[in-house]
């Protein structure tokens, strides 16, 4: 096809009322040139319009690309920078898909049986119309800032988003499959819409004053996993409506990595929908991947469940004491209970609908969907301060909610809820619960918390995922502090939380303790786990303290004046304390203790692990590394007892060595570090360790003490792999006792130099050049010699260990001359020298 180019700052002008220019070839614009379409002008082409970045189109008249032929007739405009084209309108109309790549469109006409994709992001400031054919946005933005007309469509995907600022009218979107009807994000900005058919979203609703009318039509909000990127929620509502929401459906997807209970709400939407129309998918054709099957054994064939089992597979909920929540087993049927009349089920996940109670432990991946009335606005919530136990409360929401301003805002609420894991593993592998609580503004804590590992913020804690249910209490007084939690819109969140938190930032001293069980291949996995924290401030009667909540498996606690607590809030620590560790629901299996410590100040305590079955004590190491202890229960009964293990501290004051000075100072290309100690007595050794950061340190050196009976004594070690910026050093004293004692930090900073690599002698006698690397990256160099002539004469390689080196070359019986030495580097780049040869 030929191309009409417009050289630079060529000019197009089309002047005047029913002025016209037909173009058979593709219009094509160089930088600098500049397309102008008067008012009442038209500019017809059906080869399409290329604009090169830097060349200009101004529209103020009417603009069609027609696909009439073979080839393309699409709109190109390849200008790095958006801007708009004028006041004028856009056509693109034919009987084959044609393409668009535009900035900012004033009035857009789609009239293309065939279609039109979008390639980038796009805007359109006054009018969309959809006269024929579809509008495909792709993985793209498209801006709506006018209304939107005609019996065209919109074709989305689940990487789509659409943005509308003005009254747009009525939105019909491309049904042929499930994709076509998608958005990623659908979001309102002083915006007005209706609805006209199904749409369903993955990512985002989003609404700022503004109004979408969904006029009962399907809504579907996607769950494809577990972040908040891949389940899709609506925003904060308010200042804006949602009208006619009376046909979303909601999904929640179970990633299930084994079969497990689930703490689920479905209350983000109402209505009369059953359990067995919502999570049972009605009973109907097995889809994979979506609903579960629901058991019980009161199952009769006609009260709704799938068939019968042991026990049932889903509980409610009635408030209950510590030892556990207080579960209904007998819901009588889930054909006629509608699913949002509880707060809150413990629901058993094997799978989709294909996994039975005959085919475990096997499972997959689900989603479970409730279908009704979208809820909006404020919610609330009464928790009780009548009986003992936990209230269950729903997540009202299609989205995270930020528990912060609501732990912050009510009266009478403990700062602190239990969410339920499905990944833990326990004695069942079903799952169990974690405690977080409020520390402080905007600070939380779980317990357990598995130990070591790279830190994970806390305080992602405080989210509630959709679709969650979990626990609140009152602050205890009986009838007194009854509490009524307001969810609302600005409650909302994008944020979701932590499944699993690691150790996190704390204030106060703490010990973790952790049961692991341990699995063939010394696999272990998380069962269970509770927390001491220690305060002068804490009292040592049980008044801010948290008690645990019994879970189907293994449950370990600490047990104090008849309680069983998972975080207990003790004074600080004095000679002879103990922590009396309950355990209970143990199996014959291997198991591991994970000890630790947080922000652990009291340096002269002492502790050991007591197993009173086995009459042995172990050591604790209480400055931050994890302890881990490992355990079985046989079928001797005694060896489950549940007070079988408790952990016993002792004061044992200052050690007694001290250290006079810590020194270290660079010496040549090493580091030499000194120090010297006095009243040594009962040491065993030392370790030099070592940080680049100040604050992760490593063991990288132990010598035996010189002799222990109160003398004074110098150690001195030599560090011959410093590197290049910060070397921190530390000493550690262990004593027999296995007492512990760390020094001042020191720091030797090495500066590095011009990395180069030298040649000499030059020119070079007696047939021997010396290569000198200085600073230079490690790695194999290339040698290579070549004479004036190009031949060449000499090979050899070259290793380089990082530090400076002088490497001398043999270049054997060389006559004399010039000569080009080549050095080719560990990166693949080169460096030339010259050299002179004298015989």
């Amino acid at each position: 096809m030929k191309k009409v180019t417009l050289l630079a700052a060529a000019i197009i002008f089309l002047i005047g009322n029913n002025k016209s220019l037909h173009a058979q070839d593709v219009l094509r614009a160089e930088s600098g040139a500049v397309i102008t379409v008067q008012s009442g002008a038209v500019l017809y082409v059906n080869g399409g319009i290329n604009l090169i970045d830097g060349s200009t189109l101004n529209n103020a008249g009417t603009i069609t690309i027609a696909r009439t032929g073979a080839g393309t007739a699409n709109f190109t405009d390849n200008s790095v920078t958006p801007y708009a084209y004028g006041t004028g309108e856009f056509i693109l109309t034919g009987s084959d898909v044609q393409t668009m790549r535009g900035s900012i469109f004033h009035d857009l006409k789609i009239d293309n049986a065939a279609g039109v994709s979008m390639l980038i992001s796009q805007n359109v400031n006054n009018n969309l119309s959809l006269t024929n054919g579809s509008l495909s946005i792709g993985p793209n933005k498209l801006n709506l800032f006018g209304s939107v007309t005609g019996s065209g469509k919109l074709k989305g995907s689940p990487a789509s988003s659409l943005i509308i600022g003005g009254v747009a009218g009525t939105l019909n979107f491309d049904q042929t499959d499930s994709a076509s009807r998608s958005l990623k994000d659908f979001k309102f900005i002083n915006g007005d819409a209706t609805l006209g058919n199904a749409v369903q979203v993955y990512g985002a609703i989003e609404s700022d004053n503004s109004t979408f009318h969904i006029n009962n039509q399907s809504l579907v909000l996607k769950s494809v996993g577990n972040g908040s990127t891949a389940t899709a929620r609506v925003g904060n509502l308010t200042g804006s409506t949602i009208d006619g929401a009376s046909n979303v459906t909601v999904e929640r997807y179970i990633a299930s990595p084994q079969r497990a209970w689930h703490l689920l709400s479905a209350k983000a939407v109402t209505g009369s929908q059953t359990i067995r129309e919502a999570w049972q998918e009605n009973g109907g054709v097995y889809i994979p991947g979506q609903g579960t099957l629901v058991t019980s054994n009161l199952y009769n064939g006609s009260n709704g469940y799938d068939m019968a089992s042991i026990s049932a597979s889903v509980l409610t909920h009635s408030q209950g004491g510590f030892s556990g929540p207080s579960y209904n087993y007998n819901l009588p049927n889930t054909n006629s209970t509608v699913v949002s009349s509880y707060p809150g089920y413990m629901l058993f996940v094997r799978g989709d609908r294909s996994y039975t109670p005959a085919n475990g432990p096997s499972t997959s991946p689900t989603v479970l969907r409730t279908k009704g009335t979208l809820t909006q606005g404020n919610q609330g919530a009464f928790i009780s301060s009548s009986g003992v136990g936990r209230t269950l409360v729903a997540n009202p929401y299609a989205s995270p909610i930020d528990m912060e301003p609501i732990f912050a805002g009510t009266v009478n609420l403990a700062q602190d809820m239990y969410v339920w894991d499905p990944a833990l593993t326990g004695n069942f592998g079903v799952g169990g619960f974690r405690i977080v609580e409020r520390t402080g503004a905007e600070s939380y804590q779980q317990t357990p918390i598995v130990l070591g590992g790279p830190a994970t913020p806390d305080a992602m804690a405080r989210y509630i995922h959709s679709g969650q249910a979990f626990f609140l209490r009152t602050t205890g007084t009986v009838g007194l502090t009854d509490a009524t939690v307001n969810f609302t819109e600005a409650t909302k969140s994008s944020d979701v939380s932590t499944v699993n938190p690691i150790i996190g930032g704390t204030n106060d001293q703490q010990m973790i303790v952790n049961l692991m069980i341990v699995n063939p291949g010394n696999i272990e996995s998380l069962a269970d786990g509770f927390r001491v924290r220690y305060d002068a401030a804490y009292s040592a009667e049980l008044i801010d303290d948290i008690q645990k909540m019994g879970n189907f498996g293994e449950n370990i606690s600490s047990y104090r004046l008849s309680k069983k607590l998972i975080v207990e809030k003790r004074p600080m620590i004095v000679s002879k304390d103990t922590i009396f560790i309950r355990m209970t629901n143990t199996s014959v299996k291997d198991y591991r203790f994970q000890i630790g410590t947080l922000d652990f100040v009291q340096s002269s305590a002492t502790a050991w692990l007591q197993d009173t079955w086995l009459n042995t004590v172990t050591g604790l190491n209480l400055t931050g590394a994890v302890n881990n202890i490992d355990f079985s229960v046989t079928s001797d009964p005694a060896s489950a007892n549940q007070d079988r293990f408790r952990i016993i501290f002792a004061l044992n004051g200052p050690l007694p060595v001290t250290f006079t000075s810590v020194k270290a100072w660079q010496q040549n290309k090493d580091i030499a570090v000194e120090w010297k100690v006095s009243n040594q007595v009962n040491i065993q050794k030392y370790e030099v360790e070592k940080s680049t950061d100040g604050a992760n340190f490593s063991k990288v050196s132990t010598q035996v003490a010189i002799g222990s009976n109160g003398g004074n004594a110098t150690y001195n070690w030599l560090d011959m792999n410093p590197v290049v910026g910060n070397n921190f050093y530390r000493i550690r004293s262990i004593g027999i006792g296995a007492d512990i004692k760390i020094s001042e930090m020191v720091l030797v900073k090495i500066v590095k130099g011009n990395p180069a690599i030298t040649v000499y002698p030059n020119p070079v006698v007696n047939q021997i050049v010396h290569i000198k690397f200085t600073d230079m990256e490690k790695g194999d160099y290339q040698i290579r010699l070549i004479n004036a002539n190009g031949q060449l004469l000499l090979v050899k390689k070259i290793t380089h260990t990082g530090t400076n080196l002088i490497q001398p070359i043999e270049l054997g019986n060389m006559p004399g001359g010039y000569y080009q030495l080549e050095i080719t580097k560990p990166d693949n780049s080169k460096t030339v020298k010259a050299i002179t040869v004298i015989n």
